[in-house]
Formats: C-alpha cells, sequence, structure tokens
C-alpha cells in the first residue's frame, strides 16, 4: 500500500488520530524532539516537523476518503501529475529513519524532485544518514541534502560538509 499525504486542520491532531484510528486507516504525523529554555531549565518537547500534514496509508481513493473523516482538508498534489502525491511505502520508511536523529532538520519542499536534478549529487560518506544520496542545494545559505520522497523534494539539515562526496 502507498502512503498518501494530506493536509489537516491546525488544531485537530487528537481528534484527527481518533478518527482515523476509528477507519482503520494506517497514519503517520512527522514529529521530532526540541530542547527548548522554560524559565531556568531546559525542557524536551514534542514538535510536528510538517506542521499541517499527515501521512496516510491506504489503497483506496484518497480523494473520497478526505470528505469522509473529519479534520482531514485535502489530499497534497503533486505539481507534475496535478493528482495526490504518492509516496511509496520504502521510501517512507527510509523518511521515518530520518526523523530520529536529533539536531537534524526537515524541510518539506513544495518542488518536484526533478527541479533539484541540476545540482551537485551527493551520497554522505559517515555518520547517521550514510549512504544517504541527494542533490546539494543551499536554502538561505545553509547547505541542505535534498532527497526524494515519492516526487517531492525533502531538504535534510544538519549533515556536515565534511561528510559530503561528490557523485
Amino acid at each position: 500500500m502507498d502512503w498518501y499525504i494530506v493536509y489537516k486542520g491546525r488544531s485537530v491532531r487528537n481528534t484527527l488520530q481518533e478518527n482515523l484510528r476509528q477507519a482503520g486507516l494506517k497514519y503517520f504525523t512527522p514529529t521530532r524532539i526540541v530542547e527548548k529554555y522554560e524559565g531556568d531549565r531546559m525542557v524536551e518537547r514534542e514538535e510536528p516537523v510538517l506542521n499541517n500534514l499527515i501521512f496516510i496509508q491506504t489503497d483506496g481513493d484518497i480523494s473520497q476518503l478526505v470528505g469522509t473523516i473529519d479534520g482531514l482538508r485535502s489530499p497534497y498534489l503533486d505539481r507534475c501529475t496535478g493528482r495526490p502525491a504518492v509516496v511509496r511505502d520504502c521510501d517512507m520508511q527510509r523518511f521515518k529513519q530520518f526523523l530520529v536523529v536529533k539536531n537534524m532538520h526537515v524541510r518539506f519542499l513544495p518542488d518536484n524532485i526533478e527541479r533539484f536534478s541540476a545540482c551537485p549529487k551527493v551520497r554522505v560518506r559517515a555518520g547517521d544518514f550514510e549512504g544517504v544520496e541527494g542533490y546539494a542545494f543551499r536554502i538561505r545559505g545553509d547547505r541542505k541534502v535534498v532527497i526524494a520522497l515519492g516526487n517531492m523534494a525533502v531538504a535534510i539539515s544538519g549533515i556536515h560538509h565534511s561528510l559530503l562526496e561528490y557523485v
């Protein structure tokens, strides 16, 4: 089964998860642990990586599903095809592995991965992301590795440039 990216309402996290559970659907909300100061002490807090997106696994029509479950707004569309964006299960599992790394930031880019094909292709030589291939790209002066998530592009920061090799 494939995964679909769907927009959700901002304040419906808990009720939406319950609605999806009742419908018997597998879903994934990407989160990360962030350290913040509260007063004079450091506190770890779980925050969403993508504020208004959720991933839903189904083999049915995602557009009809969105209309039946309260809290879902609309499917995220692939800009090239104009159809709901699809993420293969193997790509989704790899994406989940990236999210467990601390001090790493993920940025979901609205562009198709093919937009970055003119950028230098790189492979991570060591560390948590060893073997990952993507494109070196600068966003606001910060070097990121852009990888494919289906046809979508995801930028990962926190990988030191010395760990990259050009392929």
